[in-house]
């Protein structure tokens, strides 16, 4: 019998082979499936890390934060006296000062970080409105304490007394006190005691006294009108002659000079011209360093420079312009040269204040170095002079334009009239306040 050979179909081999290819493809799909599990845990883990990273940063953040709001709030509690105004000063701060406790899941770290970030940026509230009160009201109030408005607004005119250091003192130059200033006052009184016993000791913080005026030619003559306030641009003009040269302001002038000459052929001048520059650079860094110290400015070296600019710039100011048979056509600007002695002075005060003696004569010397003041006339007498002279300089022309006198209108002198208009309306906002007052 022969045998029948049946060939199989392509078709038969397939199905033969579609269960091992259903279960390769599932097993694809299973690995698929798990490798994209394990990325999403991969992912969500590093996303927890993270926001735990993150809130545990913020945290950092807060506490530190609130360890400087606690030296902070220590230092006013000490220095005011009381701890008494920091809430009214907090709630009137007009920033959320205000601390919120989480209660959201413990396990959601990214609530607790932002948490933790709102939390710390109201401490940053509080610390900001603090140091504005410490930098602010507080230093105002030293300031008055040690003897920073002077002695002629309190009951002796012509010495210190209790009245120059408290808050009637420190209303009539800053205005209305704040709690933090009451209470200051209110819980110091020590600290006035002292003060004033230690100015009332220290001859250079005394009164003028007549004779103290003698050291300018004339100063002790009863002036008025034209007359007072030539007297106090020549005042002004010989101090600020003699600072010239005694700060290196005119050296320097005189190096400018000789470096554009040496300029015309700096080939064959390379030595000379290095030189120039060495010594220009010795004398601005020089200047700007001891002016800095004698006003008070807390500057970096990197920032001397920029002091001796302004230096500079105070001198410049302090020159008038003339032009031939017209005379006098434009007086000098002295309320920067005004403004930098003031804050000489309260350096120095504060000097005295604090037992500082070296530091006081020291101060002394750089301002008859930077102010042209006269040898053996301390620091604050000075100052308090000067401020005289300035309110003559500013208020004697006003004379020019409001006579009080009755004045026949067919005589009225219309150029000098516009010259004086103009000369008021170039008045800049701080003249203005000294002017009036404020």
């Amino acid at each position: 019998m022969a045998q029948i050979t049946v060939e199989r179909s392509a078709i038969a081999d397939f199905l033969d082979e579609l269960p091992g290819l259903l279960m390769q493809y599932k097993q694809m799909q299973w690995a698929q499936e798990e490798r994209a599990l394990e990325r999403g845990i991969r992912e969500k883990a590093i996303e927890l890390e993270a926001s735990k990273s993150l809130y545990n940063e913020n945290q950092k953040l807060y506490y530190n934060a609130i360890n400087n709001l606690d030296k902070l709030e220590a230092t006013y509690g000490e220095t005011v006296g009381s701890l008494e105004p920091l809430n009214e000063m907090y709630t009137s701060g007009g920033k959320d000062v205000t601390a919120d406790i989480y209660e959201g899941e413990a396990k959601d770290y990214q609530a607790r970080a932002d948490n933790a970030l709102e939390n710390w940026q109201a401490v940053k509230n509080k610390i900001g409105i603090l140091q504005g009160s410490l930098y602010g009201d507080v230093k105002r109030v030293k300031n008055i304490m040690a003897g920073g408005q002077g002695f002629e607004g309190g009951v002796d005119p012509e010495g210190w007394d209790l009245a120059d250091l408290g808050i009637v003192a420190y209303e009539h130059r800053f205005g209305e006190s704040s709690p933090t200033v009451v209470s200051m006052f209110e819980n110091n009184p020590g600290l006035m005691t002292t003060s004033l016993a230690s100015l009332q000791k220290t001859e250079g913080a005394l009164a003028l006294t007549g004779s103290k005026r003698k050291y300018y030619s004339g100063a002790t003559e009863t002036k008025t009108g034209d007359d007072e306030m030539k007297q106090a641009e020549l005042v002004f003009g010989t101090i600020a002659s003699s600072a010239r040269k005694t700060s290196g302001k005119q050296m320097y002038d005189g190096l400018l000079a000789a470096k554009s000459i040496l300029n015309q052929d700096p080939s064959n001048n390379v030595d000379e011209i290095d030189a120039n520059n060495a010594r220009q650079f010795e004398i601005t860094k020089e200047i700007g360093k001891e002016f800095a110290d004698l006003t008070g400015q807390v500057v970096t070296p990197e920032e001397y420079l920029d002091v001796t600019e302004e230096y500079f710039e105070m001198l410049n100011l302090a020159k008038g312009s003339s032009e031939t048979r017209q005379g006098q056509t434009a007086y000098a600007n002295w309320s920067v040269y005004k403004n930098y002695i003031t804050q000489a002075r309260d350096e120095y005060v504060k000097a005295l204040q604090a037992g500082d003696a070296e530091k006081a004569g020291r101060l002394n010397s750089l301002a008859e170095k930077y102010f042209g003041k006269p040898q053996g006339i301390e620091l604050s007498t000075f100052a308090l002079d000067m401020d005289n002279y300035y309110s003559k300089t500013i208020l004697a022309s006003f004379s020019e334009v409001f006579d009080t006198e009755p004045a026949d209108s067919s005589n009225i002198n219309l150029d000098s009239l516009n010259v004086n208009l103009n000369e008021i309306e170039q008045l800049n906002d701080a003249e203005w306040e000294d002017l009036l007052g404020e």
